[in-house]
C-alpha cells in the first residue's frame, strides 16, 4: 500500500472524529471531560439555599426526630379536568404528643378507720343475732352465722371488697348458740374447698365454700365447741372443754376418708378451755400450760409446764408467737397478755390493761394486734410491732361495745361483733400511726 496523500489522511482523521462524536453522544459523555471525571477541585462552600447544593448527612439525635421542611407546590390558576381529584396538598407535621401524668390519689390517713357495718335482715338484734366466722383468704369472702326470732340459722358470704352479700344457706342444726366466748366453729378446707359448721351437739354440715352448695353430713357423738381441721383436711377435730360435774374434757376426731368418729382419751387436769394448732400439732390448755396431740398419730406428746392456764390463746406461726392472757394468783388479780417465744415457750413482755381479759386478733403479713375492750364505749388497741405492748393506736367505738374480733388474713379489713345498732362493724387497717392519739368514730343507726 502506497502512502497517503494528504488529501487522505485528512479524509481518514475527519472520518475518525465523526465515529468519537457518535459513540460520545450515545453514551451521554458529549461533554468535557467525559465519562464524570472532574478535572477542576470542588468548591470550598456552598451557600445555603443555593442550587446544587450538596445534602449533608442527616446527624444522630437521641430526642425526637425533627420533621423534615415541606416543599409547596407552585400555585396554580388552572382549575382540575371534572373527576380528577384535586393534587394533595402538604401536611404540616403533627404536634408533639403531651403525656398528661394522673393526679395522686387522696392520701389515706394511717390507723383504724371505720368504713361500714353489716346488717342481716330478720336477726335477732345484738350479738346473739350475728357473728363473723371466718375468713376464706382465696375468694377473700366473710362468712357470717346469723340466728332469727325462731332461731333458724343460717350462713351468709360477703365480698370483702363490696360488702355485698354474695350467697345465703339455712343451717339444718336446732339449738345452735352464738356465744362471744365460743363462738360457732366455721372451718375451712383449702385444697378441697369445703367448709364445715359444728353445732354445740356435735352435728356438721358441709358446705362448697364457693358456691355454698350443701355437702355431706357428719356427727361426732359428742358435743363440741371447738373444732380444728388437720393440716391435710382430712380430719376434723372436735373439743369440748371440762365442765361442772363433767369427768374432763371431751375430744374426738372425725375421719372423712373412713367417714369414722372415735374418742381420743384427755389426760386429767387438761381442762381443754381451748386449743390452736400449729402446723401438726394441736394444743390444748390446761391449768399449768399445753398439751400437744401430734394430730398424724392422734398422740398426746409431753406437756408444757407454763405456770399458768392460758386464757383465750391466739398463735401465730409464721412468727413463732403466742399471745395469751394469765390470771394472776395474787392481787392485784388484773389479768395480764403475756407473749411467749413458740420456739423456747419463753416469755418475750407482757402487759396488764383495765377491763381485760379481751378479745385478741393478729394480722400475721401486717404484724399487727388487735385487743378489743368491750366497755361503753368499745376500744380497739392496735400494737404494731407486736412483740412490744407499748403505747398502742386507740379507736374509741362511740357508744358501742367490741365483743369479739375477725381479722382477715390476707386484707386490711377487720370484723368487730358488737351489740349497737349494727351487729357486725367493718374497719380497715391503714397501716401504722405512731403518736397519733387516740381517734373516736360515732357508730349511728
Amino acid at each position: 500500500m502506497g502512502r497517503l496523500t494528504p488529501l487522505g489522511r485528512f479524509l481518514v482523521l475527519a472520518l475518525f472524529l465523526i465515529v468519537m462524536v457518535g459513540v460520545l453522544s450515545a453514551t451521554n459523555n458529549l461533554r468535557w471531560p467525559p465519562f464524570g471525571i472532574s478535572l477542576l477541585a470542588p468548591p470550598l462552600a456552598t451557600p445555603s439555599g443555593a442550587a446544587g447544593a450538596p445534602t449533608a448527612p442527616a446527624a444522630e439525635s437521641t430526642g425526637p426526630a425533627a420533621s423534615p421542611r415541606a416543599t409547596l407546590p407552585a400555585p396554580s390558576n388552572t382549575p382540575p379536568a371534572p373527576g380528577t381529584p384535586a393534587p394533595a396538598q402538604p401536611t404540616a407535621p403533627p404536634a408533639p404528643t403531651r403525656t398528661l401524668v394522673p393526679p395522686s390519689p387522696t392520701p389515706v390517713p394511717p390507723g383504724l378507720a371505720y368504713v361500714g357495718a353489716i346488717d342481716i335482715a330478720g336477726a335477732v338484734a345484738g350479738p346473739a343475732g350475728a357473728q363473723p366466722a371466718v375468713v376464706d383468704p382465696d375468694a377473700h369472702r366473710l362468712y357470717v352465722v346469723s340466728l332469727d326470732a325462731q332461731h333458724h340459722a343460717a350462713l351468709s358470704a360477703y365480698d370483702e371488697t363490696t360488702l355485698a352479700r354474695q350467697g345465703t344457706v339455712a343451717l339444718d342444726l336446732g339449738g345452735l348458740v352464738l356465744d362471744t366466748l365460743a363462738p360457732v366453729p366455721v372451718v375451712i378446707a383449702g385444697p378441697t374447698h369445703r367448709l364445715y359448721v359444728v353445732a354445740r351437739d356435735g352435728r356438721v354440715v358441709s358446705f362448697d365454700s364457693g358456691t355454698l352448695a350443701p355437702g355431706p353430713i357428719y356427727n361426732f357423738g359428742q358435743p363440741a365447741e371447738r373444732a380444728f381441721l388437720s393440716p391435710d383436711s382430712s380430719k376434723l377435730y372436735g373439743l369440748q372443754r371440762d365442765q361442772p360435774g363433767s369427768t374432763g374434757a371431751l375430744l374426738r376426731v372425725l375421719d372423712f376418708r373412713a367417714v369414722t368418729s372415735r374418742p381420743l382419751r384427755v389426760p386429767a387436769r387438761w381442762t381443754g378451755d381451748s386449743a390452736f394448732t400449729d402446723g401438726n400439732t394441736l394444743y390444748l390448755t390446761g391449768r399449768d400450760g399445753l398439751l400437744p396431740l401430734d394430730m398424724r398419730t392422734d398422740r398426746f406428746g409431753a406437756p408444757l409446764l407454763l405456770g399458768f392456764a392460758p386464757l383465750f390463746p391466739l398463735f401465730d406461726p409464721a412468727g413463732r408467737r403466742l399471745y395469751t392472757w394469765q390470771q394472776p394468783q395474787a392481787v392485784p388479780l388484773t389479768p395480764e397478755l403475756v407473749i411467749l417465744d413458740a420456739n423456747t415457750w419463753q416469755p418475750v413482755t407482757s402487759g396488764t390493761h383495765a377491763g381485760c381479759p379481751c378479745p385478741l386478733a393478729y394480722n400475721a403479713p401486717r404484724g399487727r394486734l388487735y385487743l378489743g375492750v368491750s366497755g361503753a364505749p368499745g376500744r380497739l388497741l392496735t400494737y404494731s410491732p407486736p412483740d412490744k405492748l407499748g403505747a398502742p393506736e386507740e379507736l374509741v367505738l362511740n357508744t358501742v361495745p367490741a365483743l369479739g374480733i375477725v381479722a382477715s388474713p390476707d386484707s386490711n379489713r377487720l370484723y368487730v361483733q358488737s351489740s349497737g345498732p349494727h351487729t357486725i362493724l367493718v374497719l380497715q387497717d391503714n397501716g401504722p400511726a405512731p403518736g397519733s392519739g387516740p381517734k373516736t368514730v360515732t357508730i349511728g343507726p
